[in-house]
């Protein structure tokens, strides 16, 4: 029997205990009913709370059922049991179609709701979708526009990821890392070509044009919405130093966003270990000895000894040698399309 067999037993019985429960408070509202008075006192009333929750729990059929039980339950109960005035078959049957009424209504009105939800949720994970689709836009926008960049900015990402669960990050917060390290370099689309695959040394000028793309990246992704804000944040601040000397805000120490002192590491190793036309690959031990040095003066030192961490667990994706053990998001969560919506509604 597989997994769908179990949940599908599993429901059913749960749906007869929950029927069986509400069966009995049908027969224990009727006792007390009865010991109360009758059915001319106020505690009559409690008869629709089985009924409601009939709607509540199976709709229109849950309703009208447990509505038709509650009248049945209610027939043979005295107006007084005092003076033993019976009910007229008139005034019973009245009572019944109003539980009816009542059972029908309120399990039609659940039943909307359910419908509404479900569509909401389908909306919801459409949005997630097509929030992921632009994302992915951005990056294939940067690959076509620089291979290299667009390749550099997959292998920032999944680092940034692998050193984010190294440092503890909950699973959401690393998603959202992921796709800042994604996006990090989307600034440079508005670079020249002739300024990002140049062999020679920039001029001050062209280094100029280069720094801005970190401030230009964030406005971008902060244009979307402002529940992006971490992600904009993480790809402004990725040229910070811990020192104080980056750019383009000279944020020091933890005044840099938590998302920007990751992928500064990640962006800095993935760089140094990649072929450039203007330079060679560096030897992956005389990238991690940069990194090493930088410790405390350009890197956040928690952030180093995480991405020490999983280098030695082989968790970083080096050259093309994808690290193969994380599962990388693929959609944006739920809470970023919720940001998103409150933001424009």
């Amino acid at each position: 029997m597989g997994r769908g067999a179990f949940a599908f037993a599993r429901e059913n019985i749960g749906n007869v205990a929950k029927a069986t429960a509400i069966v009995c408070l049908i027969l224990l509202v009727r006792e007390i009913v009865v010991g109360t008075g009758g059915i001319k006192y106020a505690y009559s009333h409690l008869l629709y709370v089985p009924i409601i929750l009939g709607g509540f729990l199976w709709g229109i059929v849950g309703g009208v059922t447990l509505a038709v039980l509650a009248g049945i339950a209610a027939a043979g109960i005295p107006i007084d049991t005092a003076t033993g005035e019976v009910q007229e078959t008139a005034n019973w049957l009245l009572r019944a179609v109003i539980f009816v009424l009542v059972g029908g209504l309120n399990g039609l009105l659940m039943g909307v709701k359910d419908a509404y939800i479900r569509r909401v949720k389908q909306m919801l994970g459409e949005a997630c979708s097509l929030l992921s689709n632009v994302f992915g836009g951005f990056s294939t926008a940067i690959s076509s526009k620089d291979t290299y960049t667009g390749n550099h900015c997959q292998r920032v990402a999944h680092n940034a990821y692998s050193i984010g669960r190294q440092l503890g990050l909950p699973e959401r917060e690393s998603q959202r890392l992921y796709w800042a390290g994604l996006l990090h370099d989307v600034g440079k689309i508005g670079v020249p070509d002739s300024i990002l695959n140049k062999p020679g040394k920039l001029t001050d000028a062209e280094f100029n044009a280069i720094r801005k793309h970190s401030k230009e990246g964030c406005d971008l992704v902060n244009s979307i919405a402002e529940s992006l804000e971490g992600i904009a944040k993480g790809i402004r601040h990725h040229h910070e130093r811990w020192d104080g000397k980056g750019y383009p805000d000279r944020a020091k120490g933890e005044d840099i966003h938590i998302f920007g002192r990751i992928i500064a590491v990640a962006d800095v190793f993935e760089a140094l270990t990649t072929k450039r036309p203007y330079r060679d690959a560096m030897p992956v031990e005389a990238a991690l000895q940069e990194i090493r040095k930088g410790r405390g003066t350009h890197f956040d030192p928690l952030v180093v000894d995480a991405f020490l961490s999983a280098y030695k667990s082989g968790q970083i994706w080096v050259g093309e040698n994808k690290a193969a053990w994380c599962v990388l998001p693929s959609n944006v969560d739920e809470e970023m399309v919720k940001g998103c919506l409150h933001c424009r509604w």
